[in-house]
C-alpha cells in the first residue's frame, strides 16, 4: 500500500480524550501536509482523520509546512493503555469513558463488565469447548476505565453497571495487531434495568425489555448508495421494531437512553450490529450501509413454506444420519448466536464467535479443518450467524454427506447444516 499524502486538519489521540482544538486561527492562511503511517503494518494509513491540536508547529503565512505522523506500534499502544502490564499472547486492553446519558457528565464509580468465550481443546472428544471469561473494572473520577487483559480477535460483550442497575450489553472487538480498543459508553439510570433481571451476566437478555422516550431514524443503503426497502431494523434489548420504506428510511421510537446496539438484517446482506447513542426526548439519526454477501439471479418461488416444513418432517422420519431440531429445541438451549446451537451435536466444532464463526465437521472426508456447508432457506450462506436464533423455525444437521438433500451435499464431505427461518 503506498503512503497517503494528506492535508493535516487534526492530530487525534489514539486513546481516550484529547487536547482541545485551538480557538484562534492565524490571520494569514497557511497549509499543513504530511504522510500518516501505520506503524503496525508498516504502510501508509488510508482514511485517517487528522485535526489540529496543541502540538507545536510553525506555519509561515501563505506557506506550506510538512509534518509526518504515525500511529504507534501495538506494543506501544498496549503500554500506553496499561503501563507496566505484561500482556499474555492474544490479549489486549479495552479503554474508554463512561458518561451520564442524561447530564452528559462523566460517571465516576461505574462498573464496566466484559465477557467473552475462550475455546479450549478437549482431548477426550477431540473438540473445542467454550469457556466463559469475564473481567470487571471501575471508572475513575473522570469517568475513564482501563481493562487490561481481555481477548483479541473474539467478540467482547461489554456492559455498564451502577447502583444495582445495568445498561445494554454492547459488542466490540479488537485485532491482535493493534491490541487496544476504545469503547466510550453512556448510561442512563432511568432507562436501565435491575441487575436481578440479568443476574449480573452480560450474556443474559434483560426482562422486561427496555423502553424510554428516545427515538432513532435513518436510511439503510446498499453498496451503491441506494435505499433498501423491507429491511428489518431494531434496537437489541427492546421490543421496538421497524421495516424500511421504499426509500430505505426507518423510524424507531420508545427507546431507552444511553449506548444501545442497533441490528439491521436483510436476506442476502451481512447482518450489521453497531452501537448507537440515544438520548431521552430526542430523535437521533444513524444511517447504515449493508454489504451484500450473496449474489443471486432472479428466483421464482414455486412452493409454500408449509411444503418446506413437510420436507423437514419427511427427512426427520426417514434420514439415516442427521439431527433435527425444532423451534422448541432451539428455545430450550437459549443461544446467543446460532452457532451456539451446534454444540448440541458432538459431530461439529465451532471456531470463533459472532459473525466470523465457522462450523467444522469432525466426521468430514478431509483431514484438518473441514468447513461445513451452511444453507439458509434453501440458499447457501457464508456463515451460520447470518440468521439469529429467534428467527429460526427448524434446523437439520448432517455431519457428513449421508442423509443430506442431494443438492446441498457438501462437496468435500464436510457436512451440511440447513436452517429454516420463520415466515
Amino acid at each position: 500500500m503506498s503512503s497517503l499524502r494528506v492535508r493535516v486538519l487534526a492530530l487525534v489521540g489514539i486513546l481516550c480524550g484529547g487536547a482541545p482544538a485551538l480557538a484562534a486561527q492565524t490571520a494569514e492562511p497557511g497549509a499543513l501536509v504530511g504522510t500518516v503511517m501505520d506503524s503496525v503494518h508498516h504502510a501508509g494509513l488510508v482514511g485517517a482523520r487528522v485535526s489540529l491540536t496543541r502540538r507545536p508547529t510553525s506555519i509561515a503565512a501563505n506557506a506550506t509546512a510538512i509534518v509526518d505522523l504515525a500511529i504507534p506500534s501495538s506494543a506501544t499502544l498496549r503500554n500506553m493503555a496499561c503501563p507496566g502490564v505484561a500482556f499474555p499472547a492474544r490479549m489486549g486492553a479495552l479503554v474508554g469513558v463512561i458518561t451520564d446519558a442524561d447530564s452528559e457528565q462523566p460517571i465516576a464509580g461505574a462498573e464496566v463488565v466484559a465477557a467473552w468465550s475462550e475455546h479450549t481443546a478437549d482431548s477426550s472428544t477431540s473438540s473445542l469447548a467454550p469457556e466463559l471469561r469475564t473481567a470487571r473494572v471501575t471508572s475513575d473520577a473522570s469517568g475513564q476505565y482501563r481493562m487490561c487483559g481481555v481477548t483479541t480477535g473474539e467478540w467482547l460483550l461489554v456492559q455498564v453497571q451502577r447502583f444495582g442497575r445495568a445498561g445494554a450489553a454492547i459488542r466490540t472487538t479488537m485485532t491482535d495487531a493493534v491490541g487496544v480498543a476504545v469503547l466510550n459508553l453512556s448510561f442512563s439510570g432511568a432507562t436501565s434495568f435491575m441487575l436481578a433481571s440479568s443476574a449480573g451476566d452480560v450474556n443474559a437478555s434483560p426482562t422486561p425489555q427496555l423502553g424510554g422516550s428516545a427515538a432513532l431514524t435513518g436510511i439503510v443503503r446498499d453498496g451503491a448508495g441506494n435505499g433498501l426497502q423491507g429491511v428489518d431494523v431494531r434496537v437489541l434489548s427492546t421490543a421496538t421494531f421497524a421495516r424500511t420504506n421504499d426509500r430505505g428510511e426507518y423510524v424507531l421510537t420508545s427507546l431507552p437512553a444511553g449506548t444501545q446496539e442497533l441490528e439491521v438484517r436483510q436476506i442476502g446482506f451481512a447482518i450489521l450490529r453497531r452501537s448507537v447513542e440515544l438520548r431521552s426526548d430526542r430523535r437521533m439519526r444513524h444511517d447504515v450501509r449493508l454489504d451484500r454477501i450473496v449474489s443471486l439471479d432472479s428466483i421464482r418461488v414455486n412452493a409454500r413454506r408449509s411444503s418446506v416444513y413437510a420436507e423437514f418432517e419427511t427427512r426427520r422420519r426417514e434420514s439415516i444420519d442427521g439431527k433435527f431440531l425444532t423451534e422448541t429445541d432451539i428455545v430450550r438451549v437459549q443461544p446467543k448466536f446460532t452457532s451456539d446451537i451446534v454444540y448440541l451435536s458432538p459431530s461439529f466444532r465451532v471456531l470463533g464467535q459472532g459473525p466470523d464463526a465457522k462450523i467444522i465437521s469432525s466426521r468430514g472426508g478431509l483431514q484438518g479443518n473441514c468447513e461445513t456447508l451452511i444453507v439458509i432457506d434453501d440458499i447457501e450462506a457464508a456463515t451460520i450467524n447470518e440468521v439469529s436464533p429467534p428467527q429460526i423455525a427448524a434446523m437439520e444437521l448432517y455431519p457428513a454427506t449421508a442423509g443430506a438433500p442431494f443438492k446441498h451435499k457438501s462437496k468435500y464431505g464436510c457436512g451440511t447444516i440447513m436452517i429454516w427461518t420463520k415466515r
